[in-house]
Formats: structure tokens, sequence, C-alpha cells
């Protein structure tokens, strides 16, 4: 899927290597995000929306339609303006993206939180054998 992380970068004035450096990455990494070359998955969607101070669901394009994925807005000046109907459509959309970015965010700490748990009782002493091992002569 096509991303506006270069249009927005552009829109701010900033270079490559400034975007790299707000996001922990080099040149060659942001060119290959902005490029599709790397997957702009939820760990640089939300370090990239953070360092432009937009929404992570502002950095998607929707391919076919040309628009930003989430709320439907054409990339071509010259297109017809929306009805209101779609203005609120985009807003529910947005409301919606927005609950599930923090479900997503949300998720990803708990699995890390869980990662973290079991490293701790692997790394234990008191625990007498790993899981899924029995202990001699059991």
């Amino acid at each position: 899927m096509r991303n506006r992380v270069k249009e927005l970068r552009k829109a701010k004035g900033w270079s490559l290597a400034r975007l790299g450096e707000r996001i922990g990455a080099n040149r060659s990494q942001v060119w290959k995000l902005e490029n599709g070359h790397t997957r702009l998955n939820t760990d640089w969607m939300a370090k990239i929306a953070k360092a432009l101070d937009v929404q992570p669901a502002d950095l998607l394009v929707d391919d076919a339609a040309g628009k930003t994925a989430l709320t439907g807005a054409s990339d071509n000046p010259h297109s017809v303006p929306a009805e209101s109907t779609t203005t609120s459509r985009r807003a529910d959309v947005h409301t919606e993206i927005d609950r599930l970015w923090a479900m997503v965010m949300s998720l990803q700490g708990q699995i890390e939180d869980m990662r973290r748990r079991l490293d701790r009782l692997e790394d234990s002493p008191s625990r007498p054998y790993r899981a899924g091992s029995r202990p001699k002569g059991a």
C-alpha cells in the first residue's frame, strides 16, 4: 500500500536525514519506508506520525482510489468536494481508527509485558525445569 510519508515530510520541509533522526532511522531506511521497500508497520507508523505531528491514519493512501485510506480525501486537487454526509462518515471512520489504533497499541504493550514475564520465569533459578520438560525421575 502506498503511503504519504514523503508528501508529509516534504510539507514540513524536512530532509530524509532529519526525519530519520526524529524516528531513530537512517536516510536509507526512511527512503525505503517512503517508497514501499520496507513495510510501514504499526511501530514505524507510530514513530513517523509522532515526528510529523499527524495521526497514523494520515500516513496511508488507498491505491485503488488515490485517496487517504481512512478519510477518503482525494489526492487530486481538482476533484469535486464531497457531500456533507461524507464528512460525517469521515469523522466516524477517524473515530473508529483511533479506537482500533489504541487497541493495537494496548495489545502490543500487553504482549511485551508477557514476554518480559516469561523471560523472568525462564531465567529464575528457583524454577527446577523449563516449560515442556520434566525433572529427572518424573
